[in-house]
């Protein structure tokens, strides 16, 4: 066996296709039809961008008797068919992608430019060629041994293609830089998909309650809201509200406020100050009245709790009055009961003075 690389342009690998010179070996491949419109949508929207999309594999033979070559897809069914069905007409883009005017769009509706784009677009292959079947397979598990496992948010994206899902990535898309600008995350955990764990979690408190959550139960919210979610619009205006008050106190930024665990607990309180949760309502009790004070006295609640972190950081004495918070903030900081005593914190910050 030998392994080769190529690059055919879409217009290309799909003449191939129609001409059966390239045909899909479903020894290999999952049937047919897994890819929602969301999926496919998405596939499309990232070679218009002219990003690059993970290499396709095809099982390269010659035929001995009329030397013709022939082509078997053994990795890259979904995103071969998602490309020929646009090219086809078969489906529009998303409304819910990030470019605007290809939203909505078939093939046919868009520019020429936007066109020749797509059909120019090099798709990127690796040809094994003179393989035999067994070589194949051992190519494959040789790659999953050497891929990085996958983490729960991870399998949990490649797991649920509805409609939270994409509430989620949209959300975490458009929060990506006020992230790293305020230091609730760097880099490493964007890749990884730490933000959309936060969001996840943020949601899931939305829904259920404060609780200590683990994959099953963050699974839980991806199931229960893949095919309907009549509270998107809602929980959207609620979260981008929290998230856009919390991440506007620059002052605090790369500070202990702003660690992931944290951040959750503020974003909820802002949340739940503004407008009661229902399922926050029996766990943090806040005065009918109350509501958010003034900035010059946020500020100043948030600094008394943030000098607080930084003193307990530096092994320094800490106001006893402020003990069940930091107490809250140093271990386990994630279960149920840590949660709910920083969020009715946070609440205390924002609608009285500490």
């Amino acid at each position: 066996m030998e392994v080769q690389t190529a690059v055919y342009p879409i217009a290309e690998y799909l003449a191939m296709l129609d001409r059966d010179d390239v045909t899909v070996n479903r020894d290999y491949q999952r049937m047919k039809g897994i890819w929602p419109i969301a999926a496919r949508s998405f596939l499309v929207e990232t070679v218009l961008k002219n990003f690059p999309i993970p290499k396709l594999s095809l099982h390269h033979r010659t035929d001995p008797a009329t030397l013709a070559p022939h082509r078997q897809v053994v990795d890259g069914q979904q995103r071969t068919y998602a490309l020929r069905d646009f090219l086809d007409n078969k489906f529009r883009l998303s409304n819910r992608i990030d470019t605007e005017e290809w939203r909505g769009k078939k093939f046919r509706d868009l520019s020429d430019a936007d066109k020749r784009r797509f059909l120019n677009y090099g798709l990127n292959f690796d040809l094994l060629v003179g393989a035999e079947t067994d070589e194949v397979r051992e190519v494959f598990r040789r790659m999953n041994t050497f891929t990085v496992a996958l983490n729960y948010e991870e399998q949990r994206n490649a797991a649920f293609d509805g409609k939270f899902k994409w509430f989620i990535r949209e959300l975490a898309q458009d929060y990506t830089d006020p992230f790293l600008n305020a230091g609730v995350f760097k880099n490493s955990g964007l890749i990884r998909m730490a933000d959309a764990k936060l969001l996840t979690e943020i949601a899931h408190a939305y829904f259920y309650g404060i609780k200590t959550t683990n994959s099953r139960s963050l699974d839980m919210v991806y199931s229960q809201h893949d095919a309907e979610f009549d509270e998107e619009s809602e929980l959207d205006k609620r979260m981008r509200a929290a998230l856009d008050y919390a991440l506007s106190w620059e002052i605090f930024y790369e500070g202990p406020l702003f660690k992931p665990y944290q951040f959750y607990s503020f974003v909820l309180a802002c949340m739940h100050v503004a407008g009661r949760i229902p399922a926050l309502k029996s766990q943090i009790k806040l005065n009918p009245s109350a509501k958010r004070k003034a900035d010059s006295v946020v500020e100043e609640n948030l600094g008394k709790l943030d000098s607080a972190l930084i003193a307990d950081e530096e092994e320094e004495s800490v106001p006893k009055r402020l003990a069940s918070f930091i107490e809250a903030s140093d271990t386990k900081t994630n279960t149920r009961e840590q949660r709910m005593t920083r969020v009715r914190w946070f609440c205390k910050a924002l609608t009285t003075s500490l």
